[in-house]
């Protein structure tokens, strides 16, 4: 098989962690026609995008996983939550979300002290889903 074969025509979707995030949430609001299916995990403050009420005009952006722990990160503080369901109320996507609260920030790396392997397994659930329904 080759790298033609695998790549087919139509929606995608996005991961970010962290920083990527917030990136992953601002390329699928730029580009909506393209993007249907959109995760931000741990992102830093993914409500900070100037346009976010407008661009978000299809698809199922997935803001699923933000580990809320403001005494231990400035990359996530407890506002984040709250300004993300603001920034995207009224907007004609679906949106979820889910605090893992006893989570780290960057806890969906294995390779990291903080590591959370149920926080991670619940978002990867999440996740999978939203692609199936979105992409295939």
């Amino acid at each position: 098989m080759n790298a033609d074969e695998i790549v087919r025509p139509g929606p995608v979707g996005s991961v970010g962690y962290c920083m990527g995030g917030r990136h992953a949430l601002c390329v699928a609001g730029t580009f909506p026609e393209r993007f249907k299916a959109t995760a931000c995990l741990h992102g830093e403050d993914s409500s900070a995008q100037p346009k976010s009420r407008r661009i978000w005009s299809r698809g199922e952006p997935l803001v699923k996983s933000i580990a809320v722990m403001p005494s231990l990160t400035k990359y996530a503080p407890a506002d984040v939550v709250e300004r993300m369901d603001e920034a995207l109320s009224g907007c004609p996507v679906r949106y979820q979300r889910r605090v893992h609260a006893q989570a780290h920030h960057s806890y969906a790396m294995p390779d990291r002290d903080v590591y959370d392997r149920r926080a991670t397994e619940q978002d990867w659930d999440a996740i999978s889903a939203m692609f199936r329904r979105q992409l295939i």
